[in-house]
């Protein structure tokens, strides 16, 4: 599984785990060190041998693109800032099918409400419960 952080961050822990191996550490001991397997420090390695500096390129993670833009997830948050009152629900409560229906109605984009609970992980919400 890939580890959290931004490219920049990845690629600094594979260059990281390579010069622990020019120190003539063994690949478990590295693999320690970084708090990864061994596996992962031995791709590193071929990696480099095969392909140079660009082999330890991190790529972006994979996965269709989030219908909402960055500066969409932005405004989406302000709207739920304001809470559910301010459109026209009576409780004070977010819920997953509400959220999708102000996505909808907002900018046009269509969520199933199950989706909706990732995409407000992903934003550092966690959800209500009534």
């Amino acid at each position: 599984m890939r580890p959290i952080g931004t490219i920049k961050v990845l690629e600094a822990h594979r260059r990281k785990a390579l010069a622990l191996l020019d120190k003539k550490l063994s690949l478990n001991e590295v693999a320690r060190q970084i708090g990864c397997h061994a596996s992962s420090v031995m791709r590193w390695r071929d990696l480099l041998q095969e392909l140079g500096e660009e082999g330890l390129k991190a790529r972006t993670p994979p996965g269709r693109p989030s219908r909402l833009s960055g500066e969409q997830k932005q405004q989406l948050l302000q709207f739920l800032l304001q809470g559910p009152g301010a459109f026209g629900w009576r409780t004070e409560v977010w819920t997953t099918q509400r959220i999708a229906e102000l996505v909808k109605a907002k900018f046009g984009i269509v969520y199933h409400p199950d989706h909706v609970g990732r995409l407000m992980h992903s934003l550092h919400w966690s959800h209500q419960k009534p």
